[in-house]
């Protein structure tokens, strides 16, 4: 398997767990808050819908900072990107929709990537430009661009099993 392969197995897979788990933390971020304590200055947290990453260069009032895990208590939505930049404390709030539309995006266009490809394979196209092959020798390479003859054809098990 060569590692572009792998790499577009790896999109085409993963992508829809990571979508599914941001859909998860997003719908559960409404009333509770999961905060994740770094070092001393540094903090992360998911509440109303985004993900808050704060940094306190002088660790003002380490007592007053939750612990980490779920806390309950209602928080507005956030849907557009916050921060604040002052002389000690750097904090960003990112929306949990812009990673969502990144991973739906990535994995959607790994998977258009394969589903063409077959489609091309099966009605006997260019896997490369789409030039149809038909009346050609089938192990006669592409005449509009010179691609090779695919190795396989869809129909062959062996083909459809290590394509993952």
């Amino acid at each position: 398997m060569t590692l572009t392969r792998a790499i577009g197995n790896i999109a085409r897979w993963s992508m829809p767990f990571l979508c599914v788990a941001i859909a998860i933390l997003w719908y559960g971020s409404n009333e509770r808050v999961l905060v994740l304590n770094g070092p001393i200055q540094t903090q992360a947290s998911v509440a109303g819908g985004s993900v808050t990453l704060l940094i306190d260069a002088d660790a003002h009032f380490p007592e007053y900072r939750p612990r980490s895990g779920f806390h309950t208590f209602y928080s507005t939505r956030r849907w557009w990107f916050q921060g604040g930049w002052g002389r000690t404390v750097k904090w960003i709030s990112i929306p949990l929709w812009v990673p969502f539309a990144a991973c739906s995006a990535a994995g959607f266009a790994a998977w258009r990537h394969k589903w063409r490809l077959r489609h091309r394979l099966r009605r006997r196209l260019c896997p490369s430009c789409g030039y149809s092959l038909a009346g050609l020798d089938h192990q006669a390479p592409c005449p509009e661009c010179g691609q090779s003859a695919p190795s396989a054809a869809p129909s062959d098990p062996a083909h459809s099993a290590s394509d993952g």
